[in-house]
């Protein structure tokens, strides 16, 4: 059986003096680098206008300890953390104490801390302390 393009490949060569296409070649090699691209607009910095907050609990013997520390209105958390301490004058052992979370927390645009005591000597008051780091929101 005859292709059409063999039949239609005669008609065609006999008037535009052409034929069907042949199969791909093989690839060509890669052409020179373009020119360079204009350079990009300069950058705001990493945390323009970012400000740490931070918020120190009171001393007490209670066993367990929740704190947050909220950014102001029109920024946001982008880190944050807590420490705990014993309260000033007081002996104690400040090994028993432990942080059991560290997290972003949504109600007050902030970060959250908790933290409790594994048994500290009876008496022994300490205290929780939690900062934000807060930089403008982006648009």
């Amino acid at each position: 059986m005859t292709s059409r393009c063999a039949v239609l490949g005669v008609l065609v060569a006999t008037f535009f003096m052409t034929g069907c296409a042949g199969p791909a070649g093989p690839a060509g090699p890669a052409g020179p680098p373009g020119p360079a691209g204009a350079p990009g607009a300069a950058g705001g910095g990493a945390l323009a206008g970012y400000e740490v907050v931070q918020v120190n609990g009171s001393a007490d013997a209670n066993a367990s300890k929740s704190q947050t520390a909220g950014c102001p209105a029109g920024k946001r958390p982008f880190g944050g953390g807590g420490s705990m301490s014993i309260g000033v004058g007081v002996s104690g052992d400040v090994e028993n104490l432990v942080l059991t979370a560290s997290l972003p927390f949504s109600p007050t645009n902030g970060w959250l801390v908790k933290a409790k005591s594994l048994g500290s000597t009876p008496g022994t008051t300490w205290r929780i302390h939690t900062w934000v780091v807060c930089a403008p929101a982006s648009p």
